[in-house]
């Protein structure tokens, strides 16, 4: 009985600590989000990248890199275009 006690506590701690470090990487922010107005177009940008930042886990960096590989899957979509277009 003792043992199931000190199982239940221990478990009870382990829970409390991930929910704090869950608390913690959710509340994260990137910018500086008080000085732009909520239902702006920019304000809505960078909530999207706070959002998607929160929930995908992703430093600075990541971000950066994500954003990097957007803009050169796009450059080579439009040139993909673009092409068809002028040759046909």
């Amino acid at each position: 009985m003792l043992i199931f006690l000190l199982n239940k506590i221990i478990n009870r701690n382990k829970i409390s600590y991930i929910i704090n470090l869950y608390e913690i990487n959710v509340n994260r922010k990137l910018f500086n989000t008080e000085s732009i107005r909520q239902y702006s177009l920019l304000g809505f940008d960078k909530r999207a990248a706070l959002a998607i930042q929160n929930h995908f886990r992703l430093s600075n960096y990541q971000m950066l890199v994500l954003s990097w590989l957007k803009g050169l899957w796009t450059g080579i979509l439009l040139s993909l275009v673009l092409h068809y277009f002028i040759s046909h």
